[in-house]
């Protein structure tokens, strides 16, 4: 696989980290490896062979870039997962420890729900 391909890779990769809700910042790395993998390309293409040493350094380190963004997107995601058991175990006591409460909370959102709906 040729540099180029390799850190449009890395960009599609990073764009599907956002995708995943990870932020703007990372979206906007994205478009960064995109828009040099796009001008690595052009250069080689054009013929330039003297530059293909620097080429293929800017390469490196977008890819380098690249990874590094991607991994902190997977830490982010993880994080976020972590709260999201965190917050299911939490309610699950909640209604361990309050079956009546649950079942008149329950009972009421059912009601006003049904009340909500009829209405349309």
């Amino acid at each position: 696989m040729s540099a180029s391909k390799q850190a449009r890779s890395i960009a599609d990769q990073v764009d599907q980290a956002v995708d995943g809700g990870t932020g703007s910042h990372l979206k906007s790395a994205g478009s960064h490896l995109r828009e040099a993998a796009s001008a690595a390309s052009q250069a080689v293409s054009n013929g330039l062979g003297e530059a293909k040493p620097e080429v293929n350094a800017a390469l490196a380190e977008a890819k380098r870039a690249g990874q590094a963004v991607i991994d902190e997107a997977k830490r982010e995601a993880q994080m976020v997962a972590d709260q999201g058991r965190h917050l299911l175990e939490r309610s699950s006591d909640w209604v361990r420890e309050r079956p009546a409460t649950a079942i008149g909370l329950a009972v009421a959102g059912g009601f006003l729900l049904s009340m909500a709906l009829r209405r349309r």
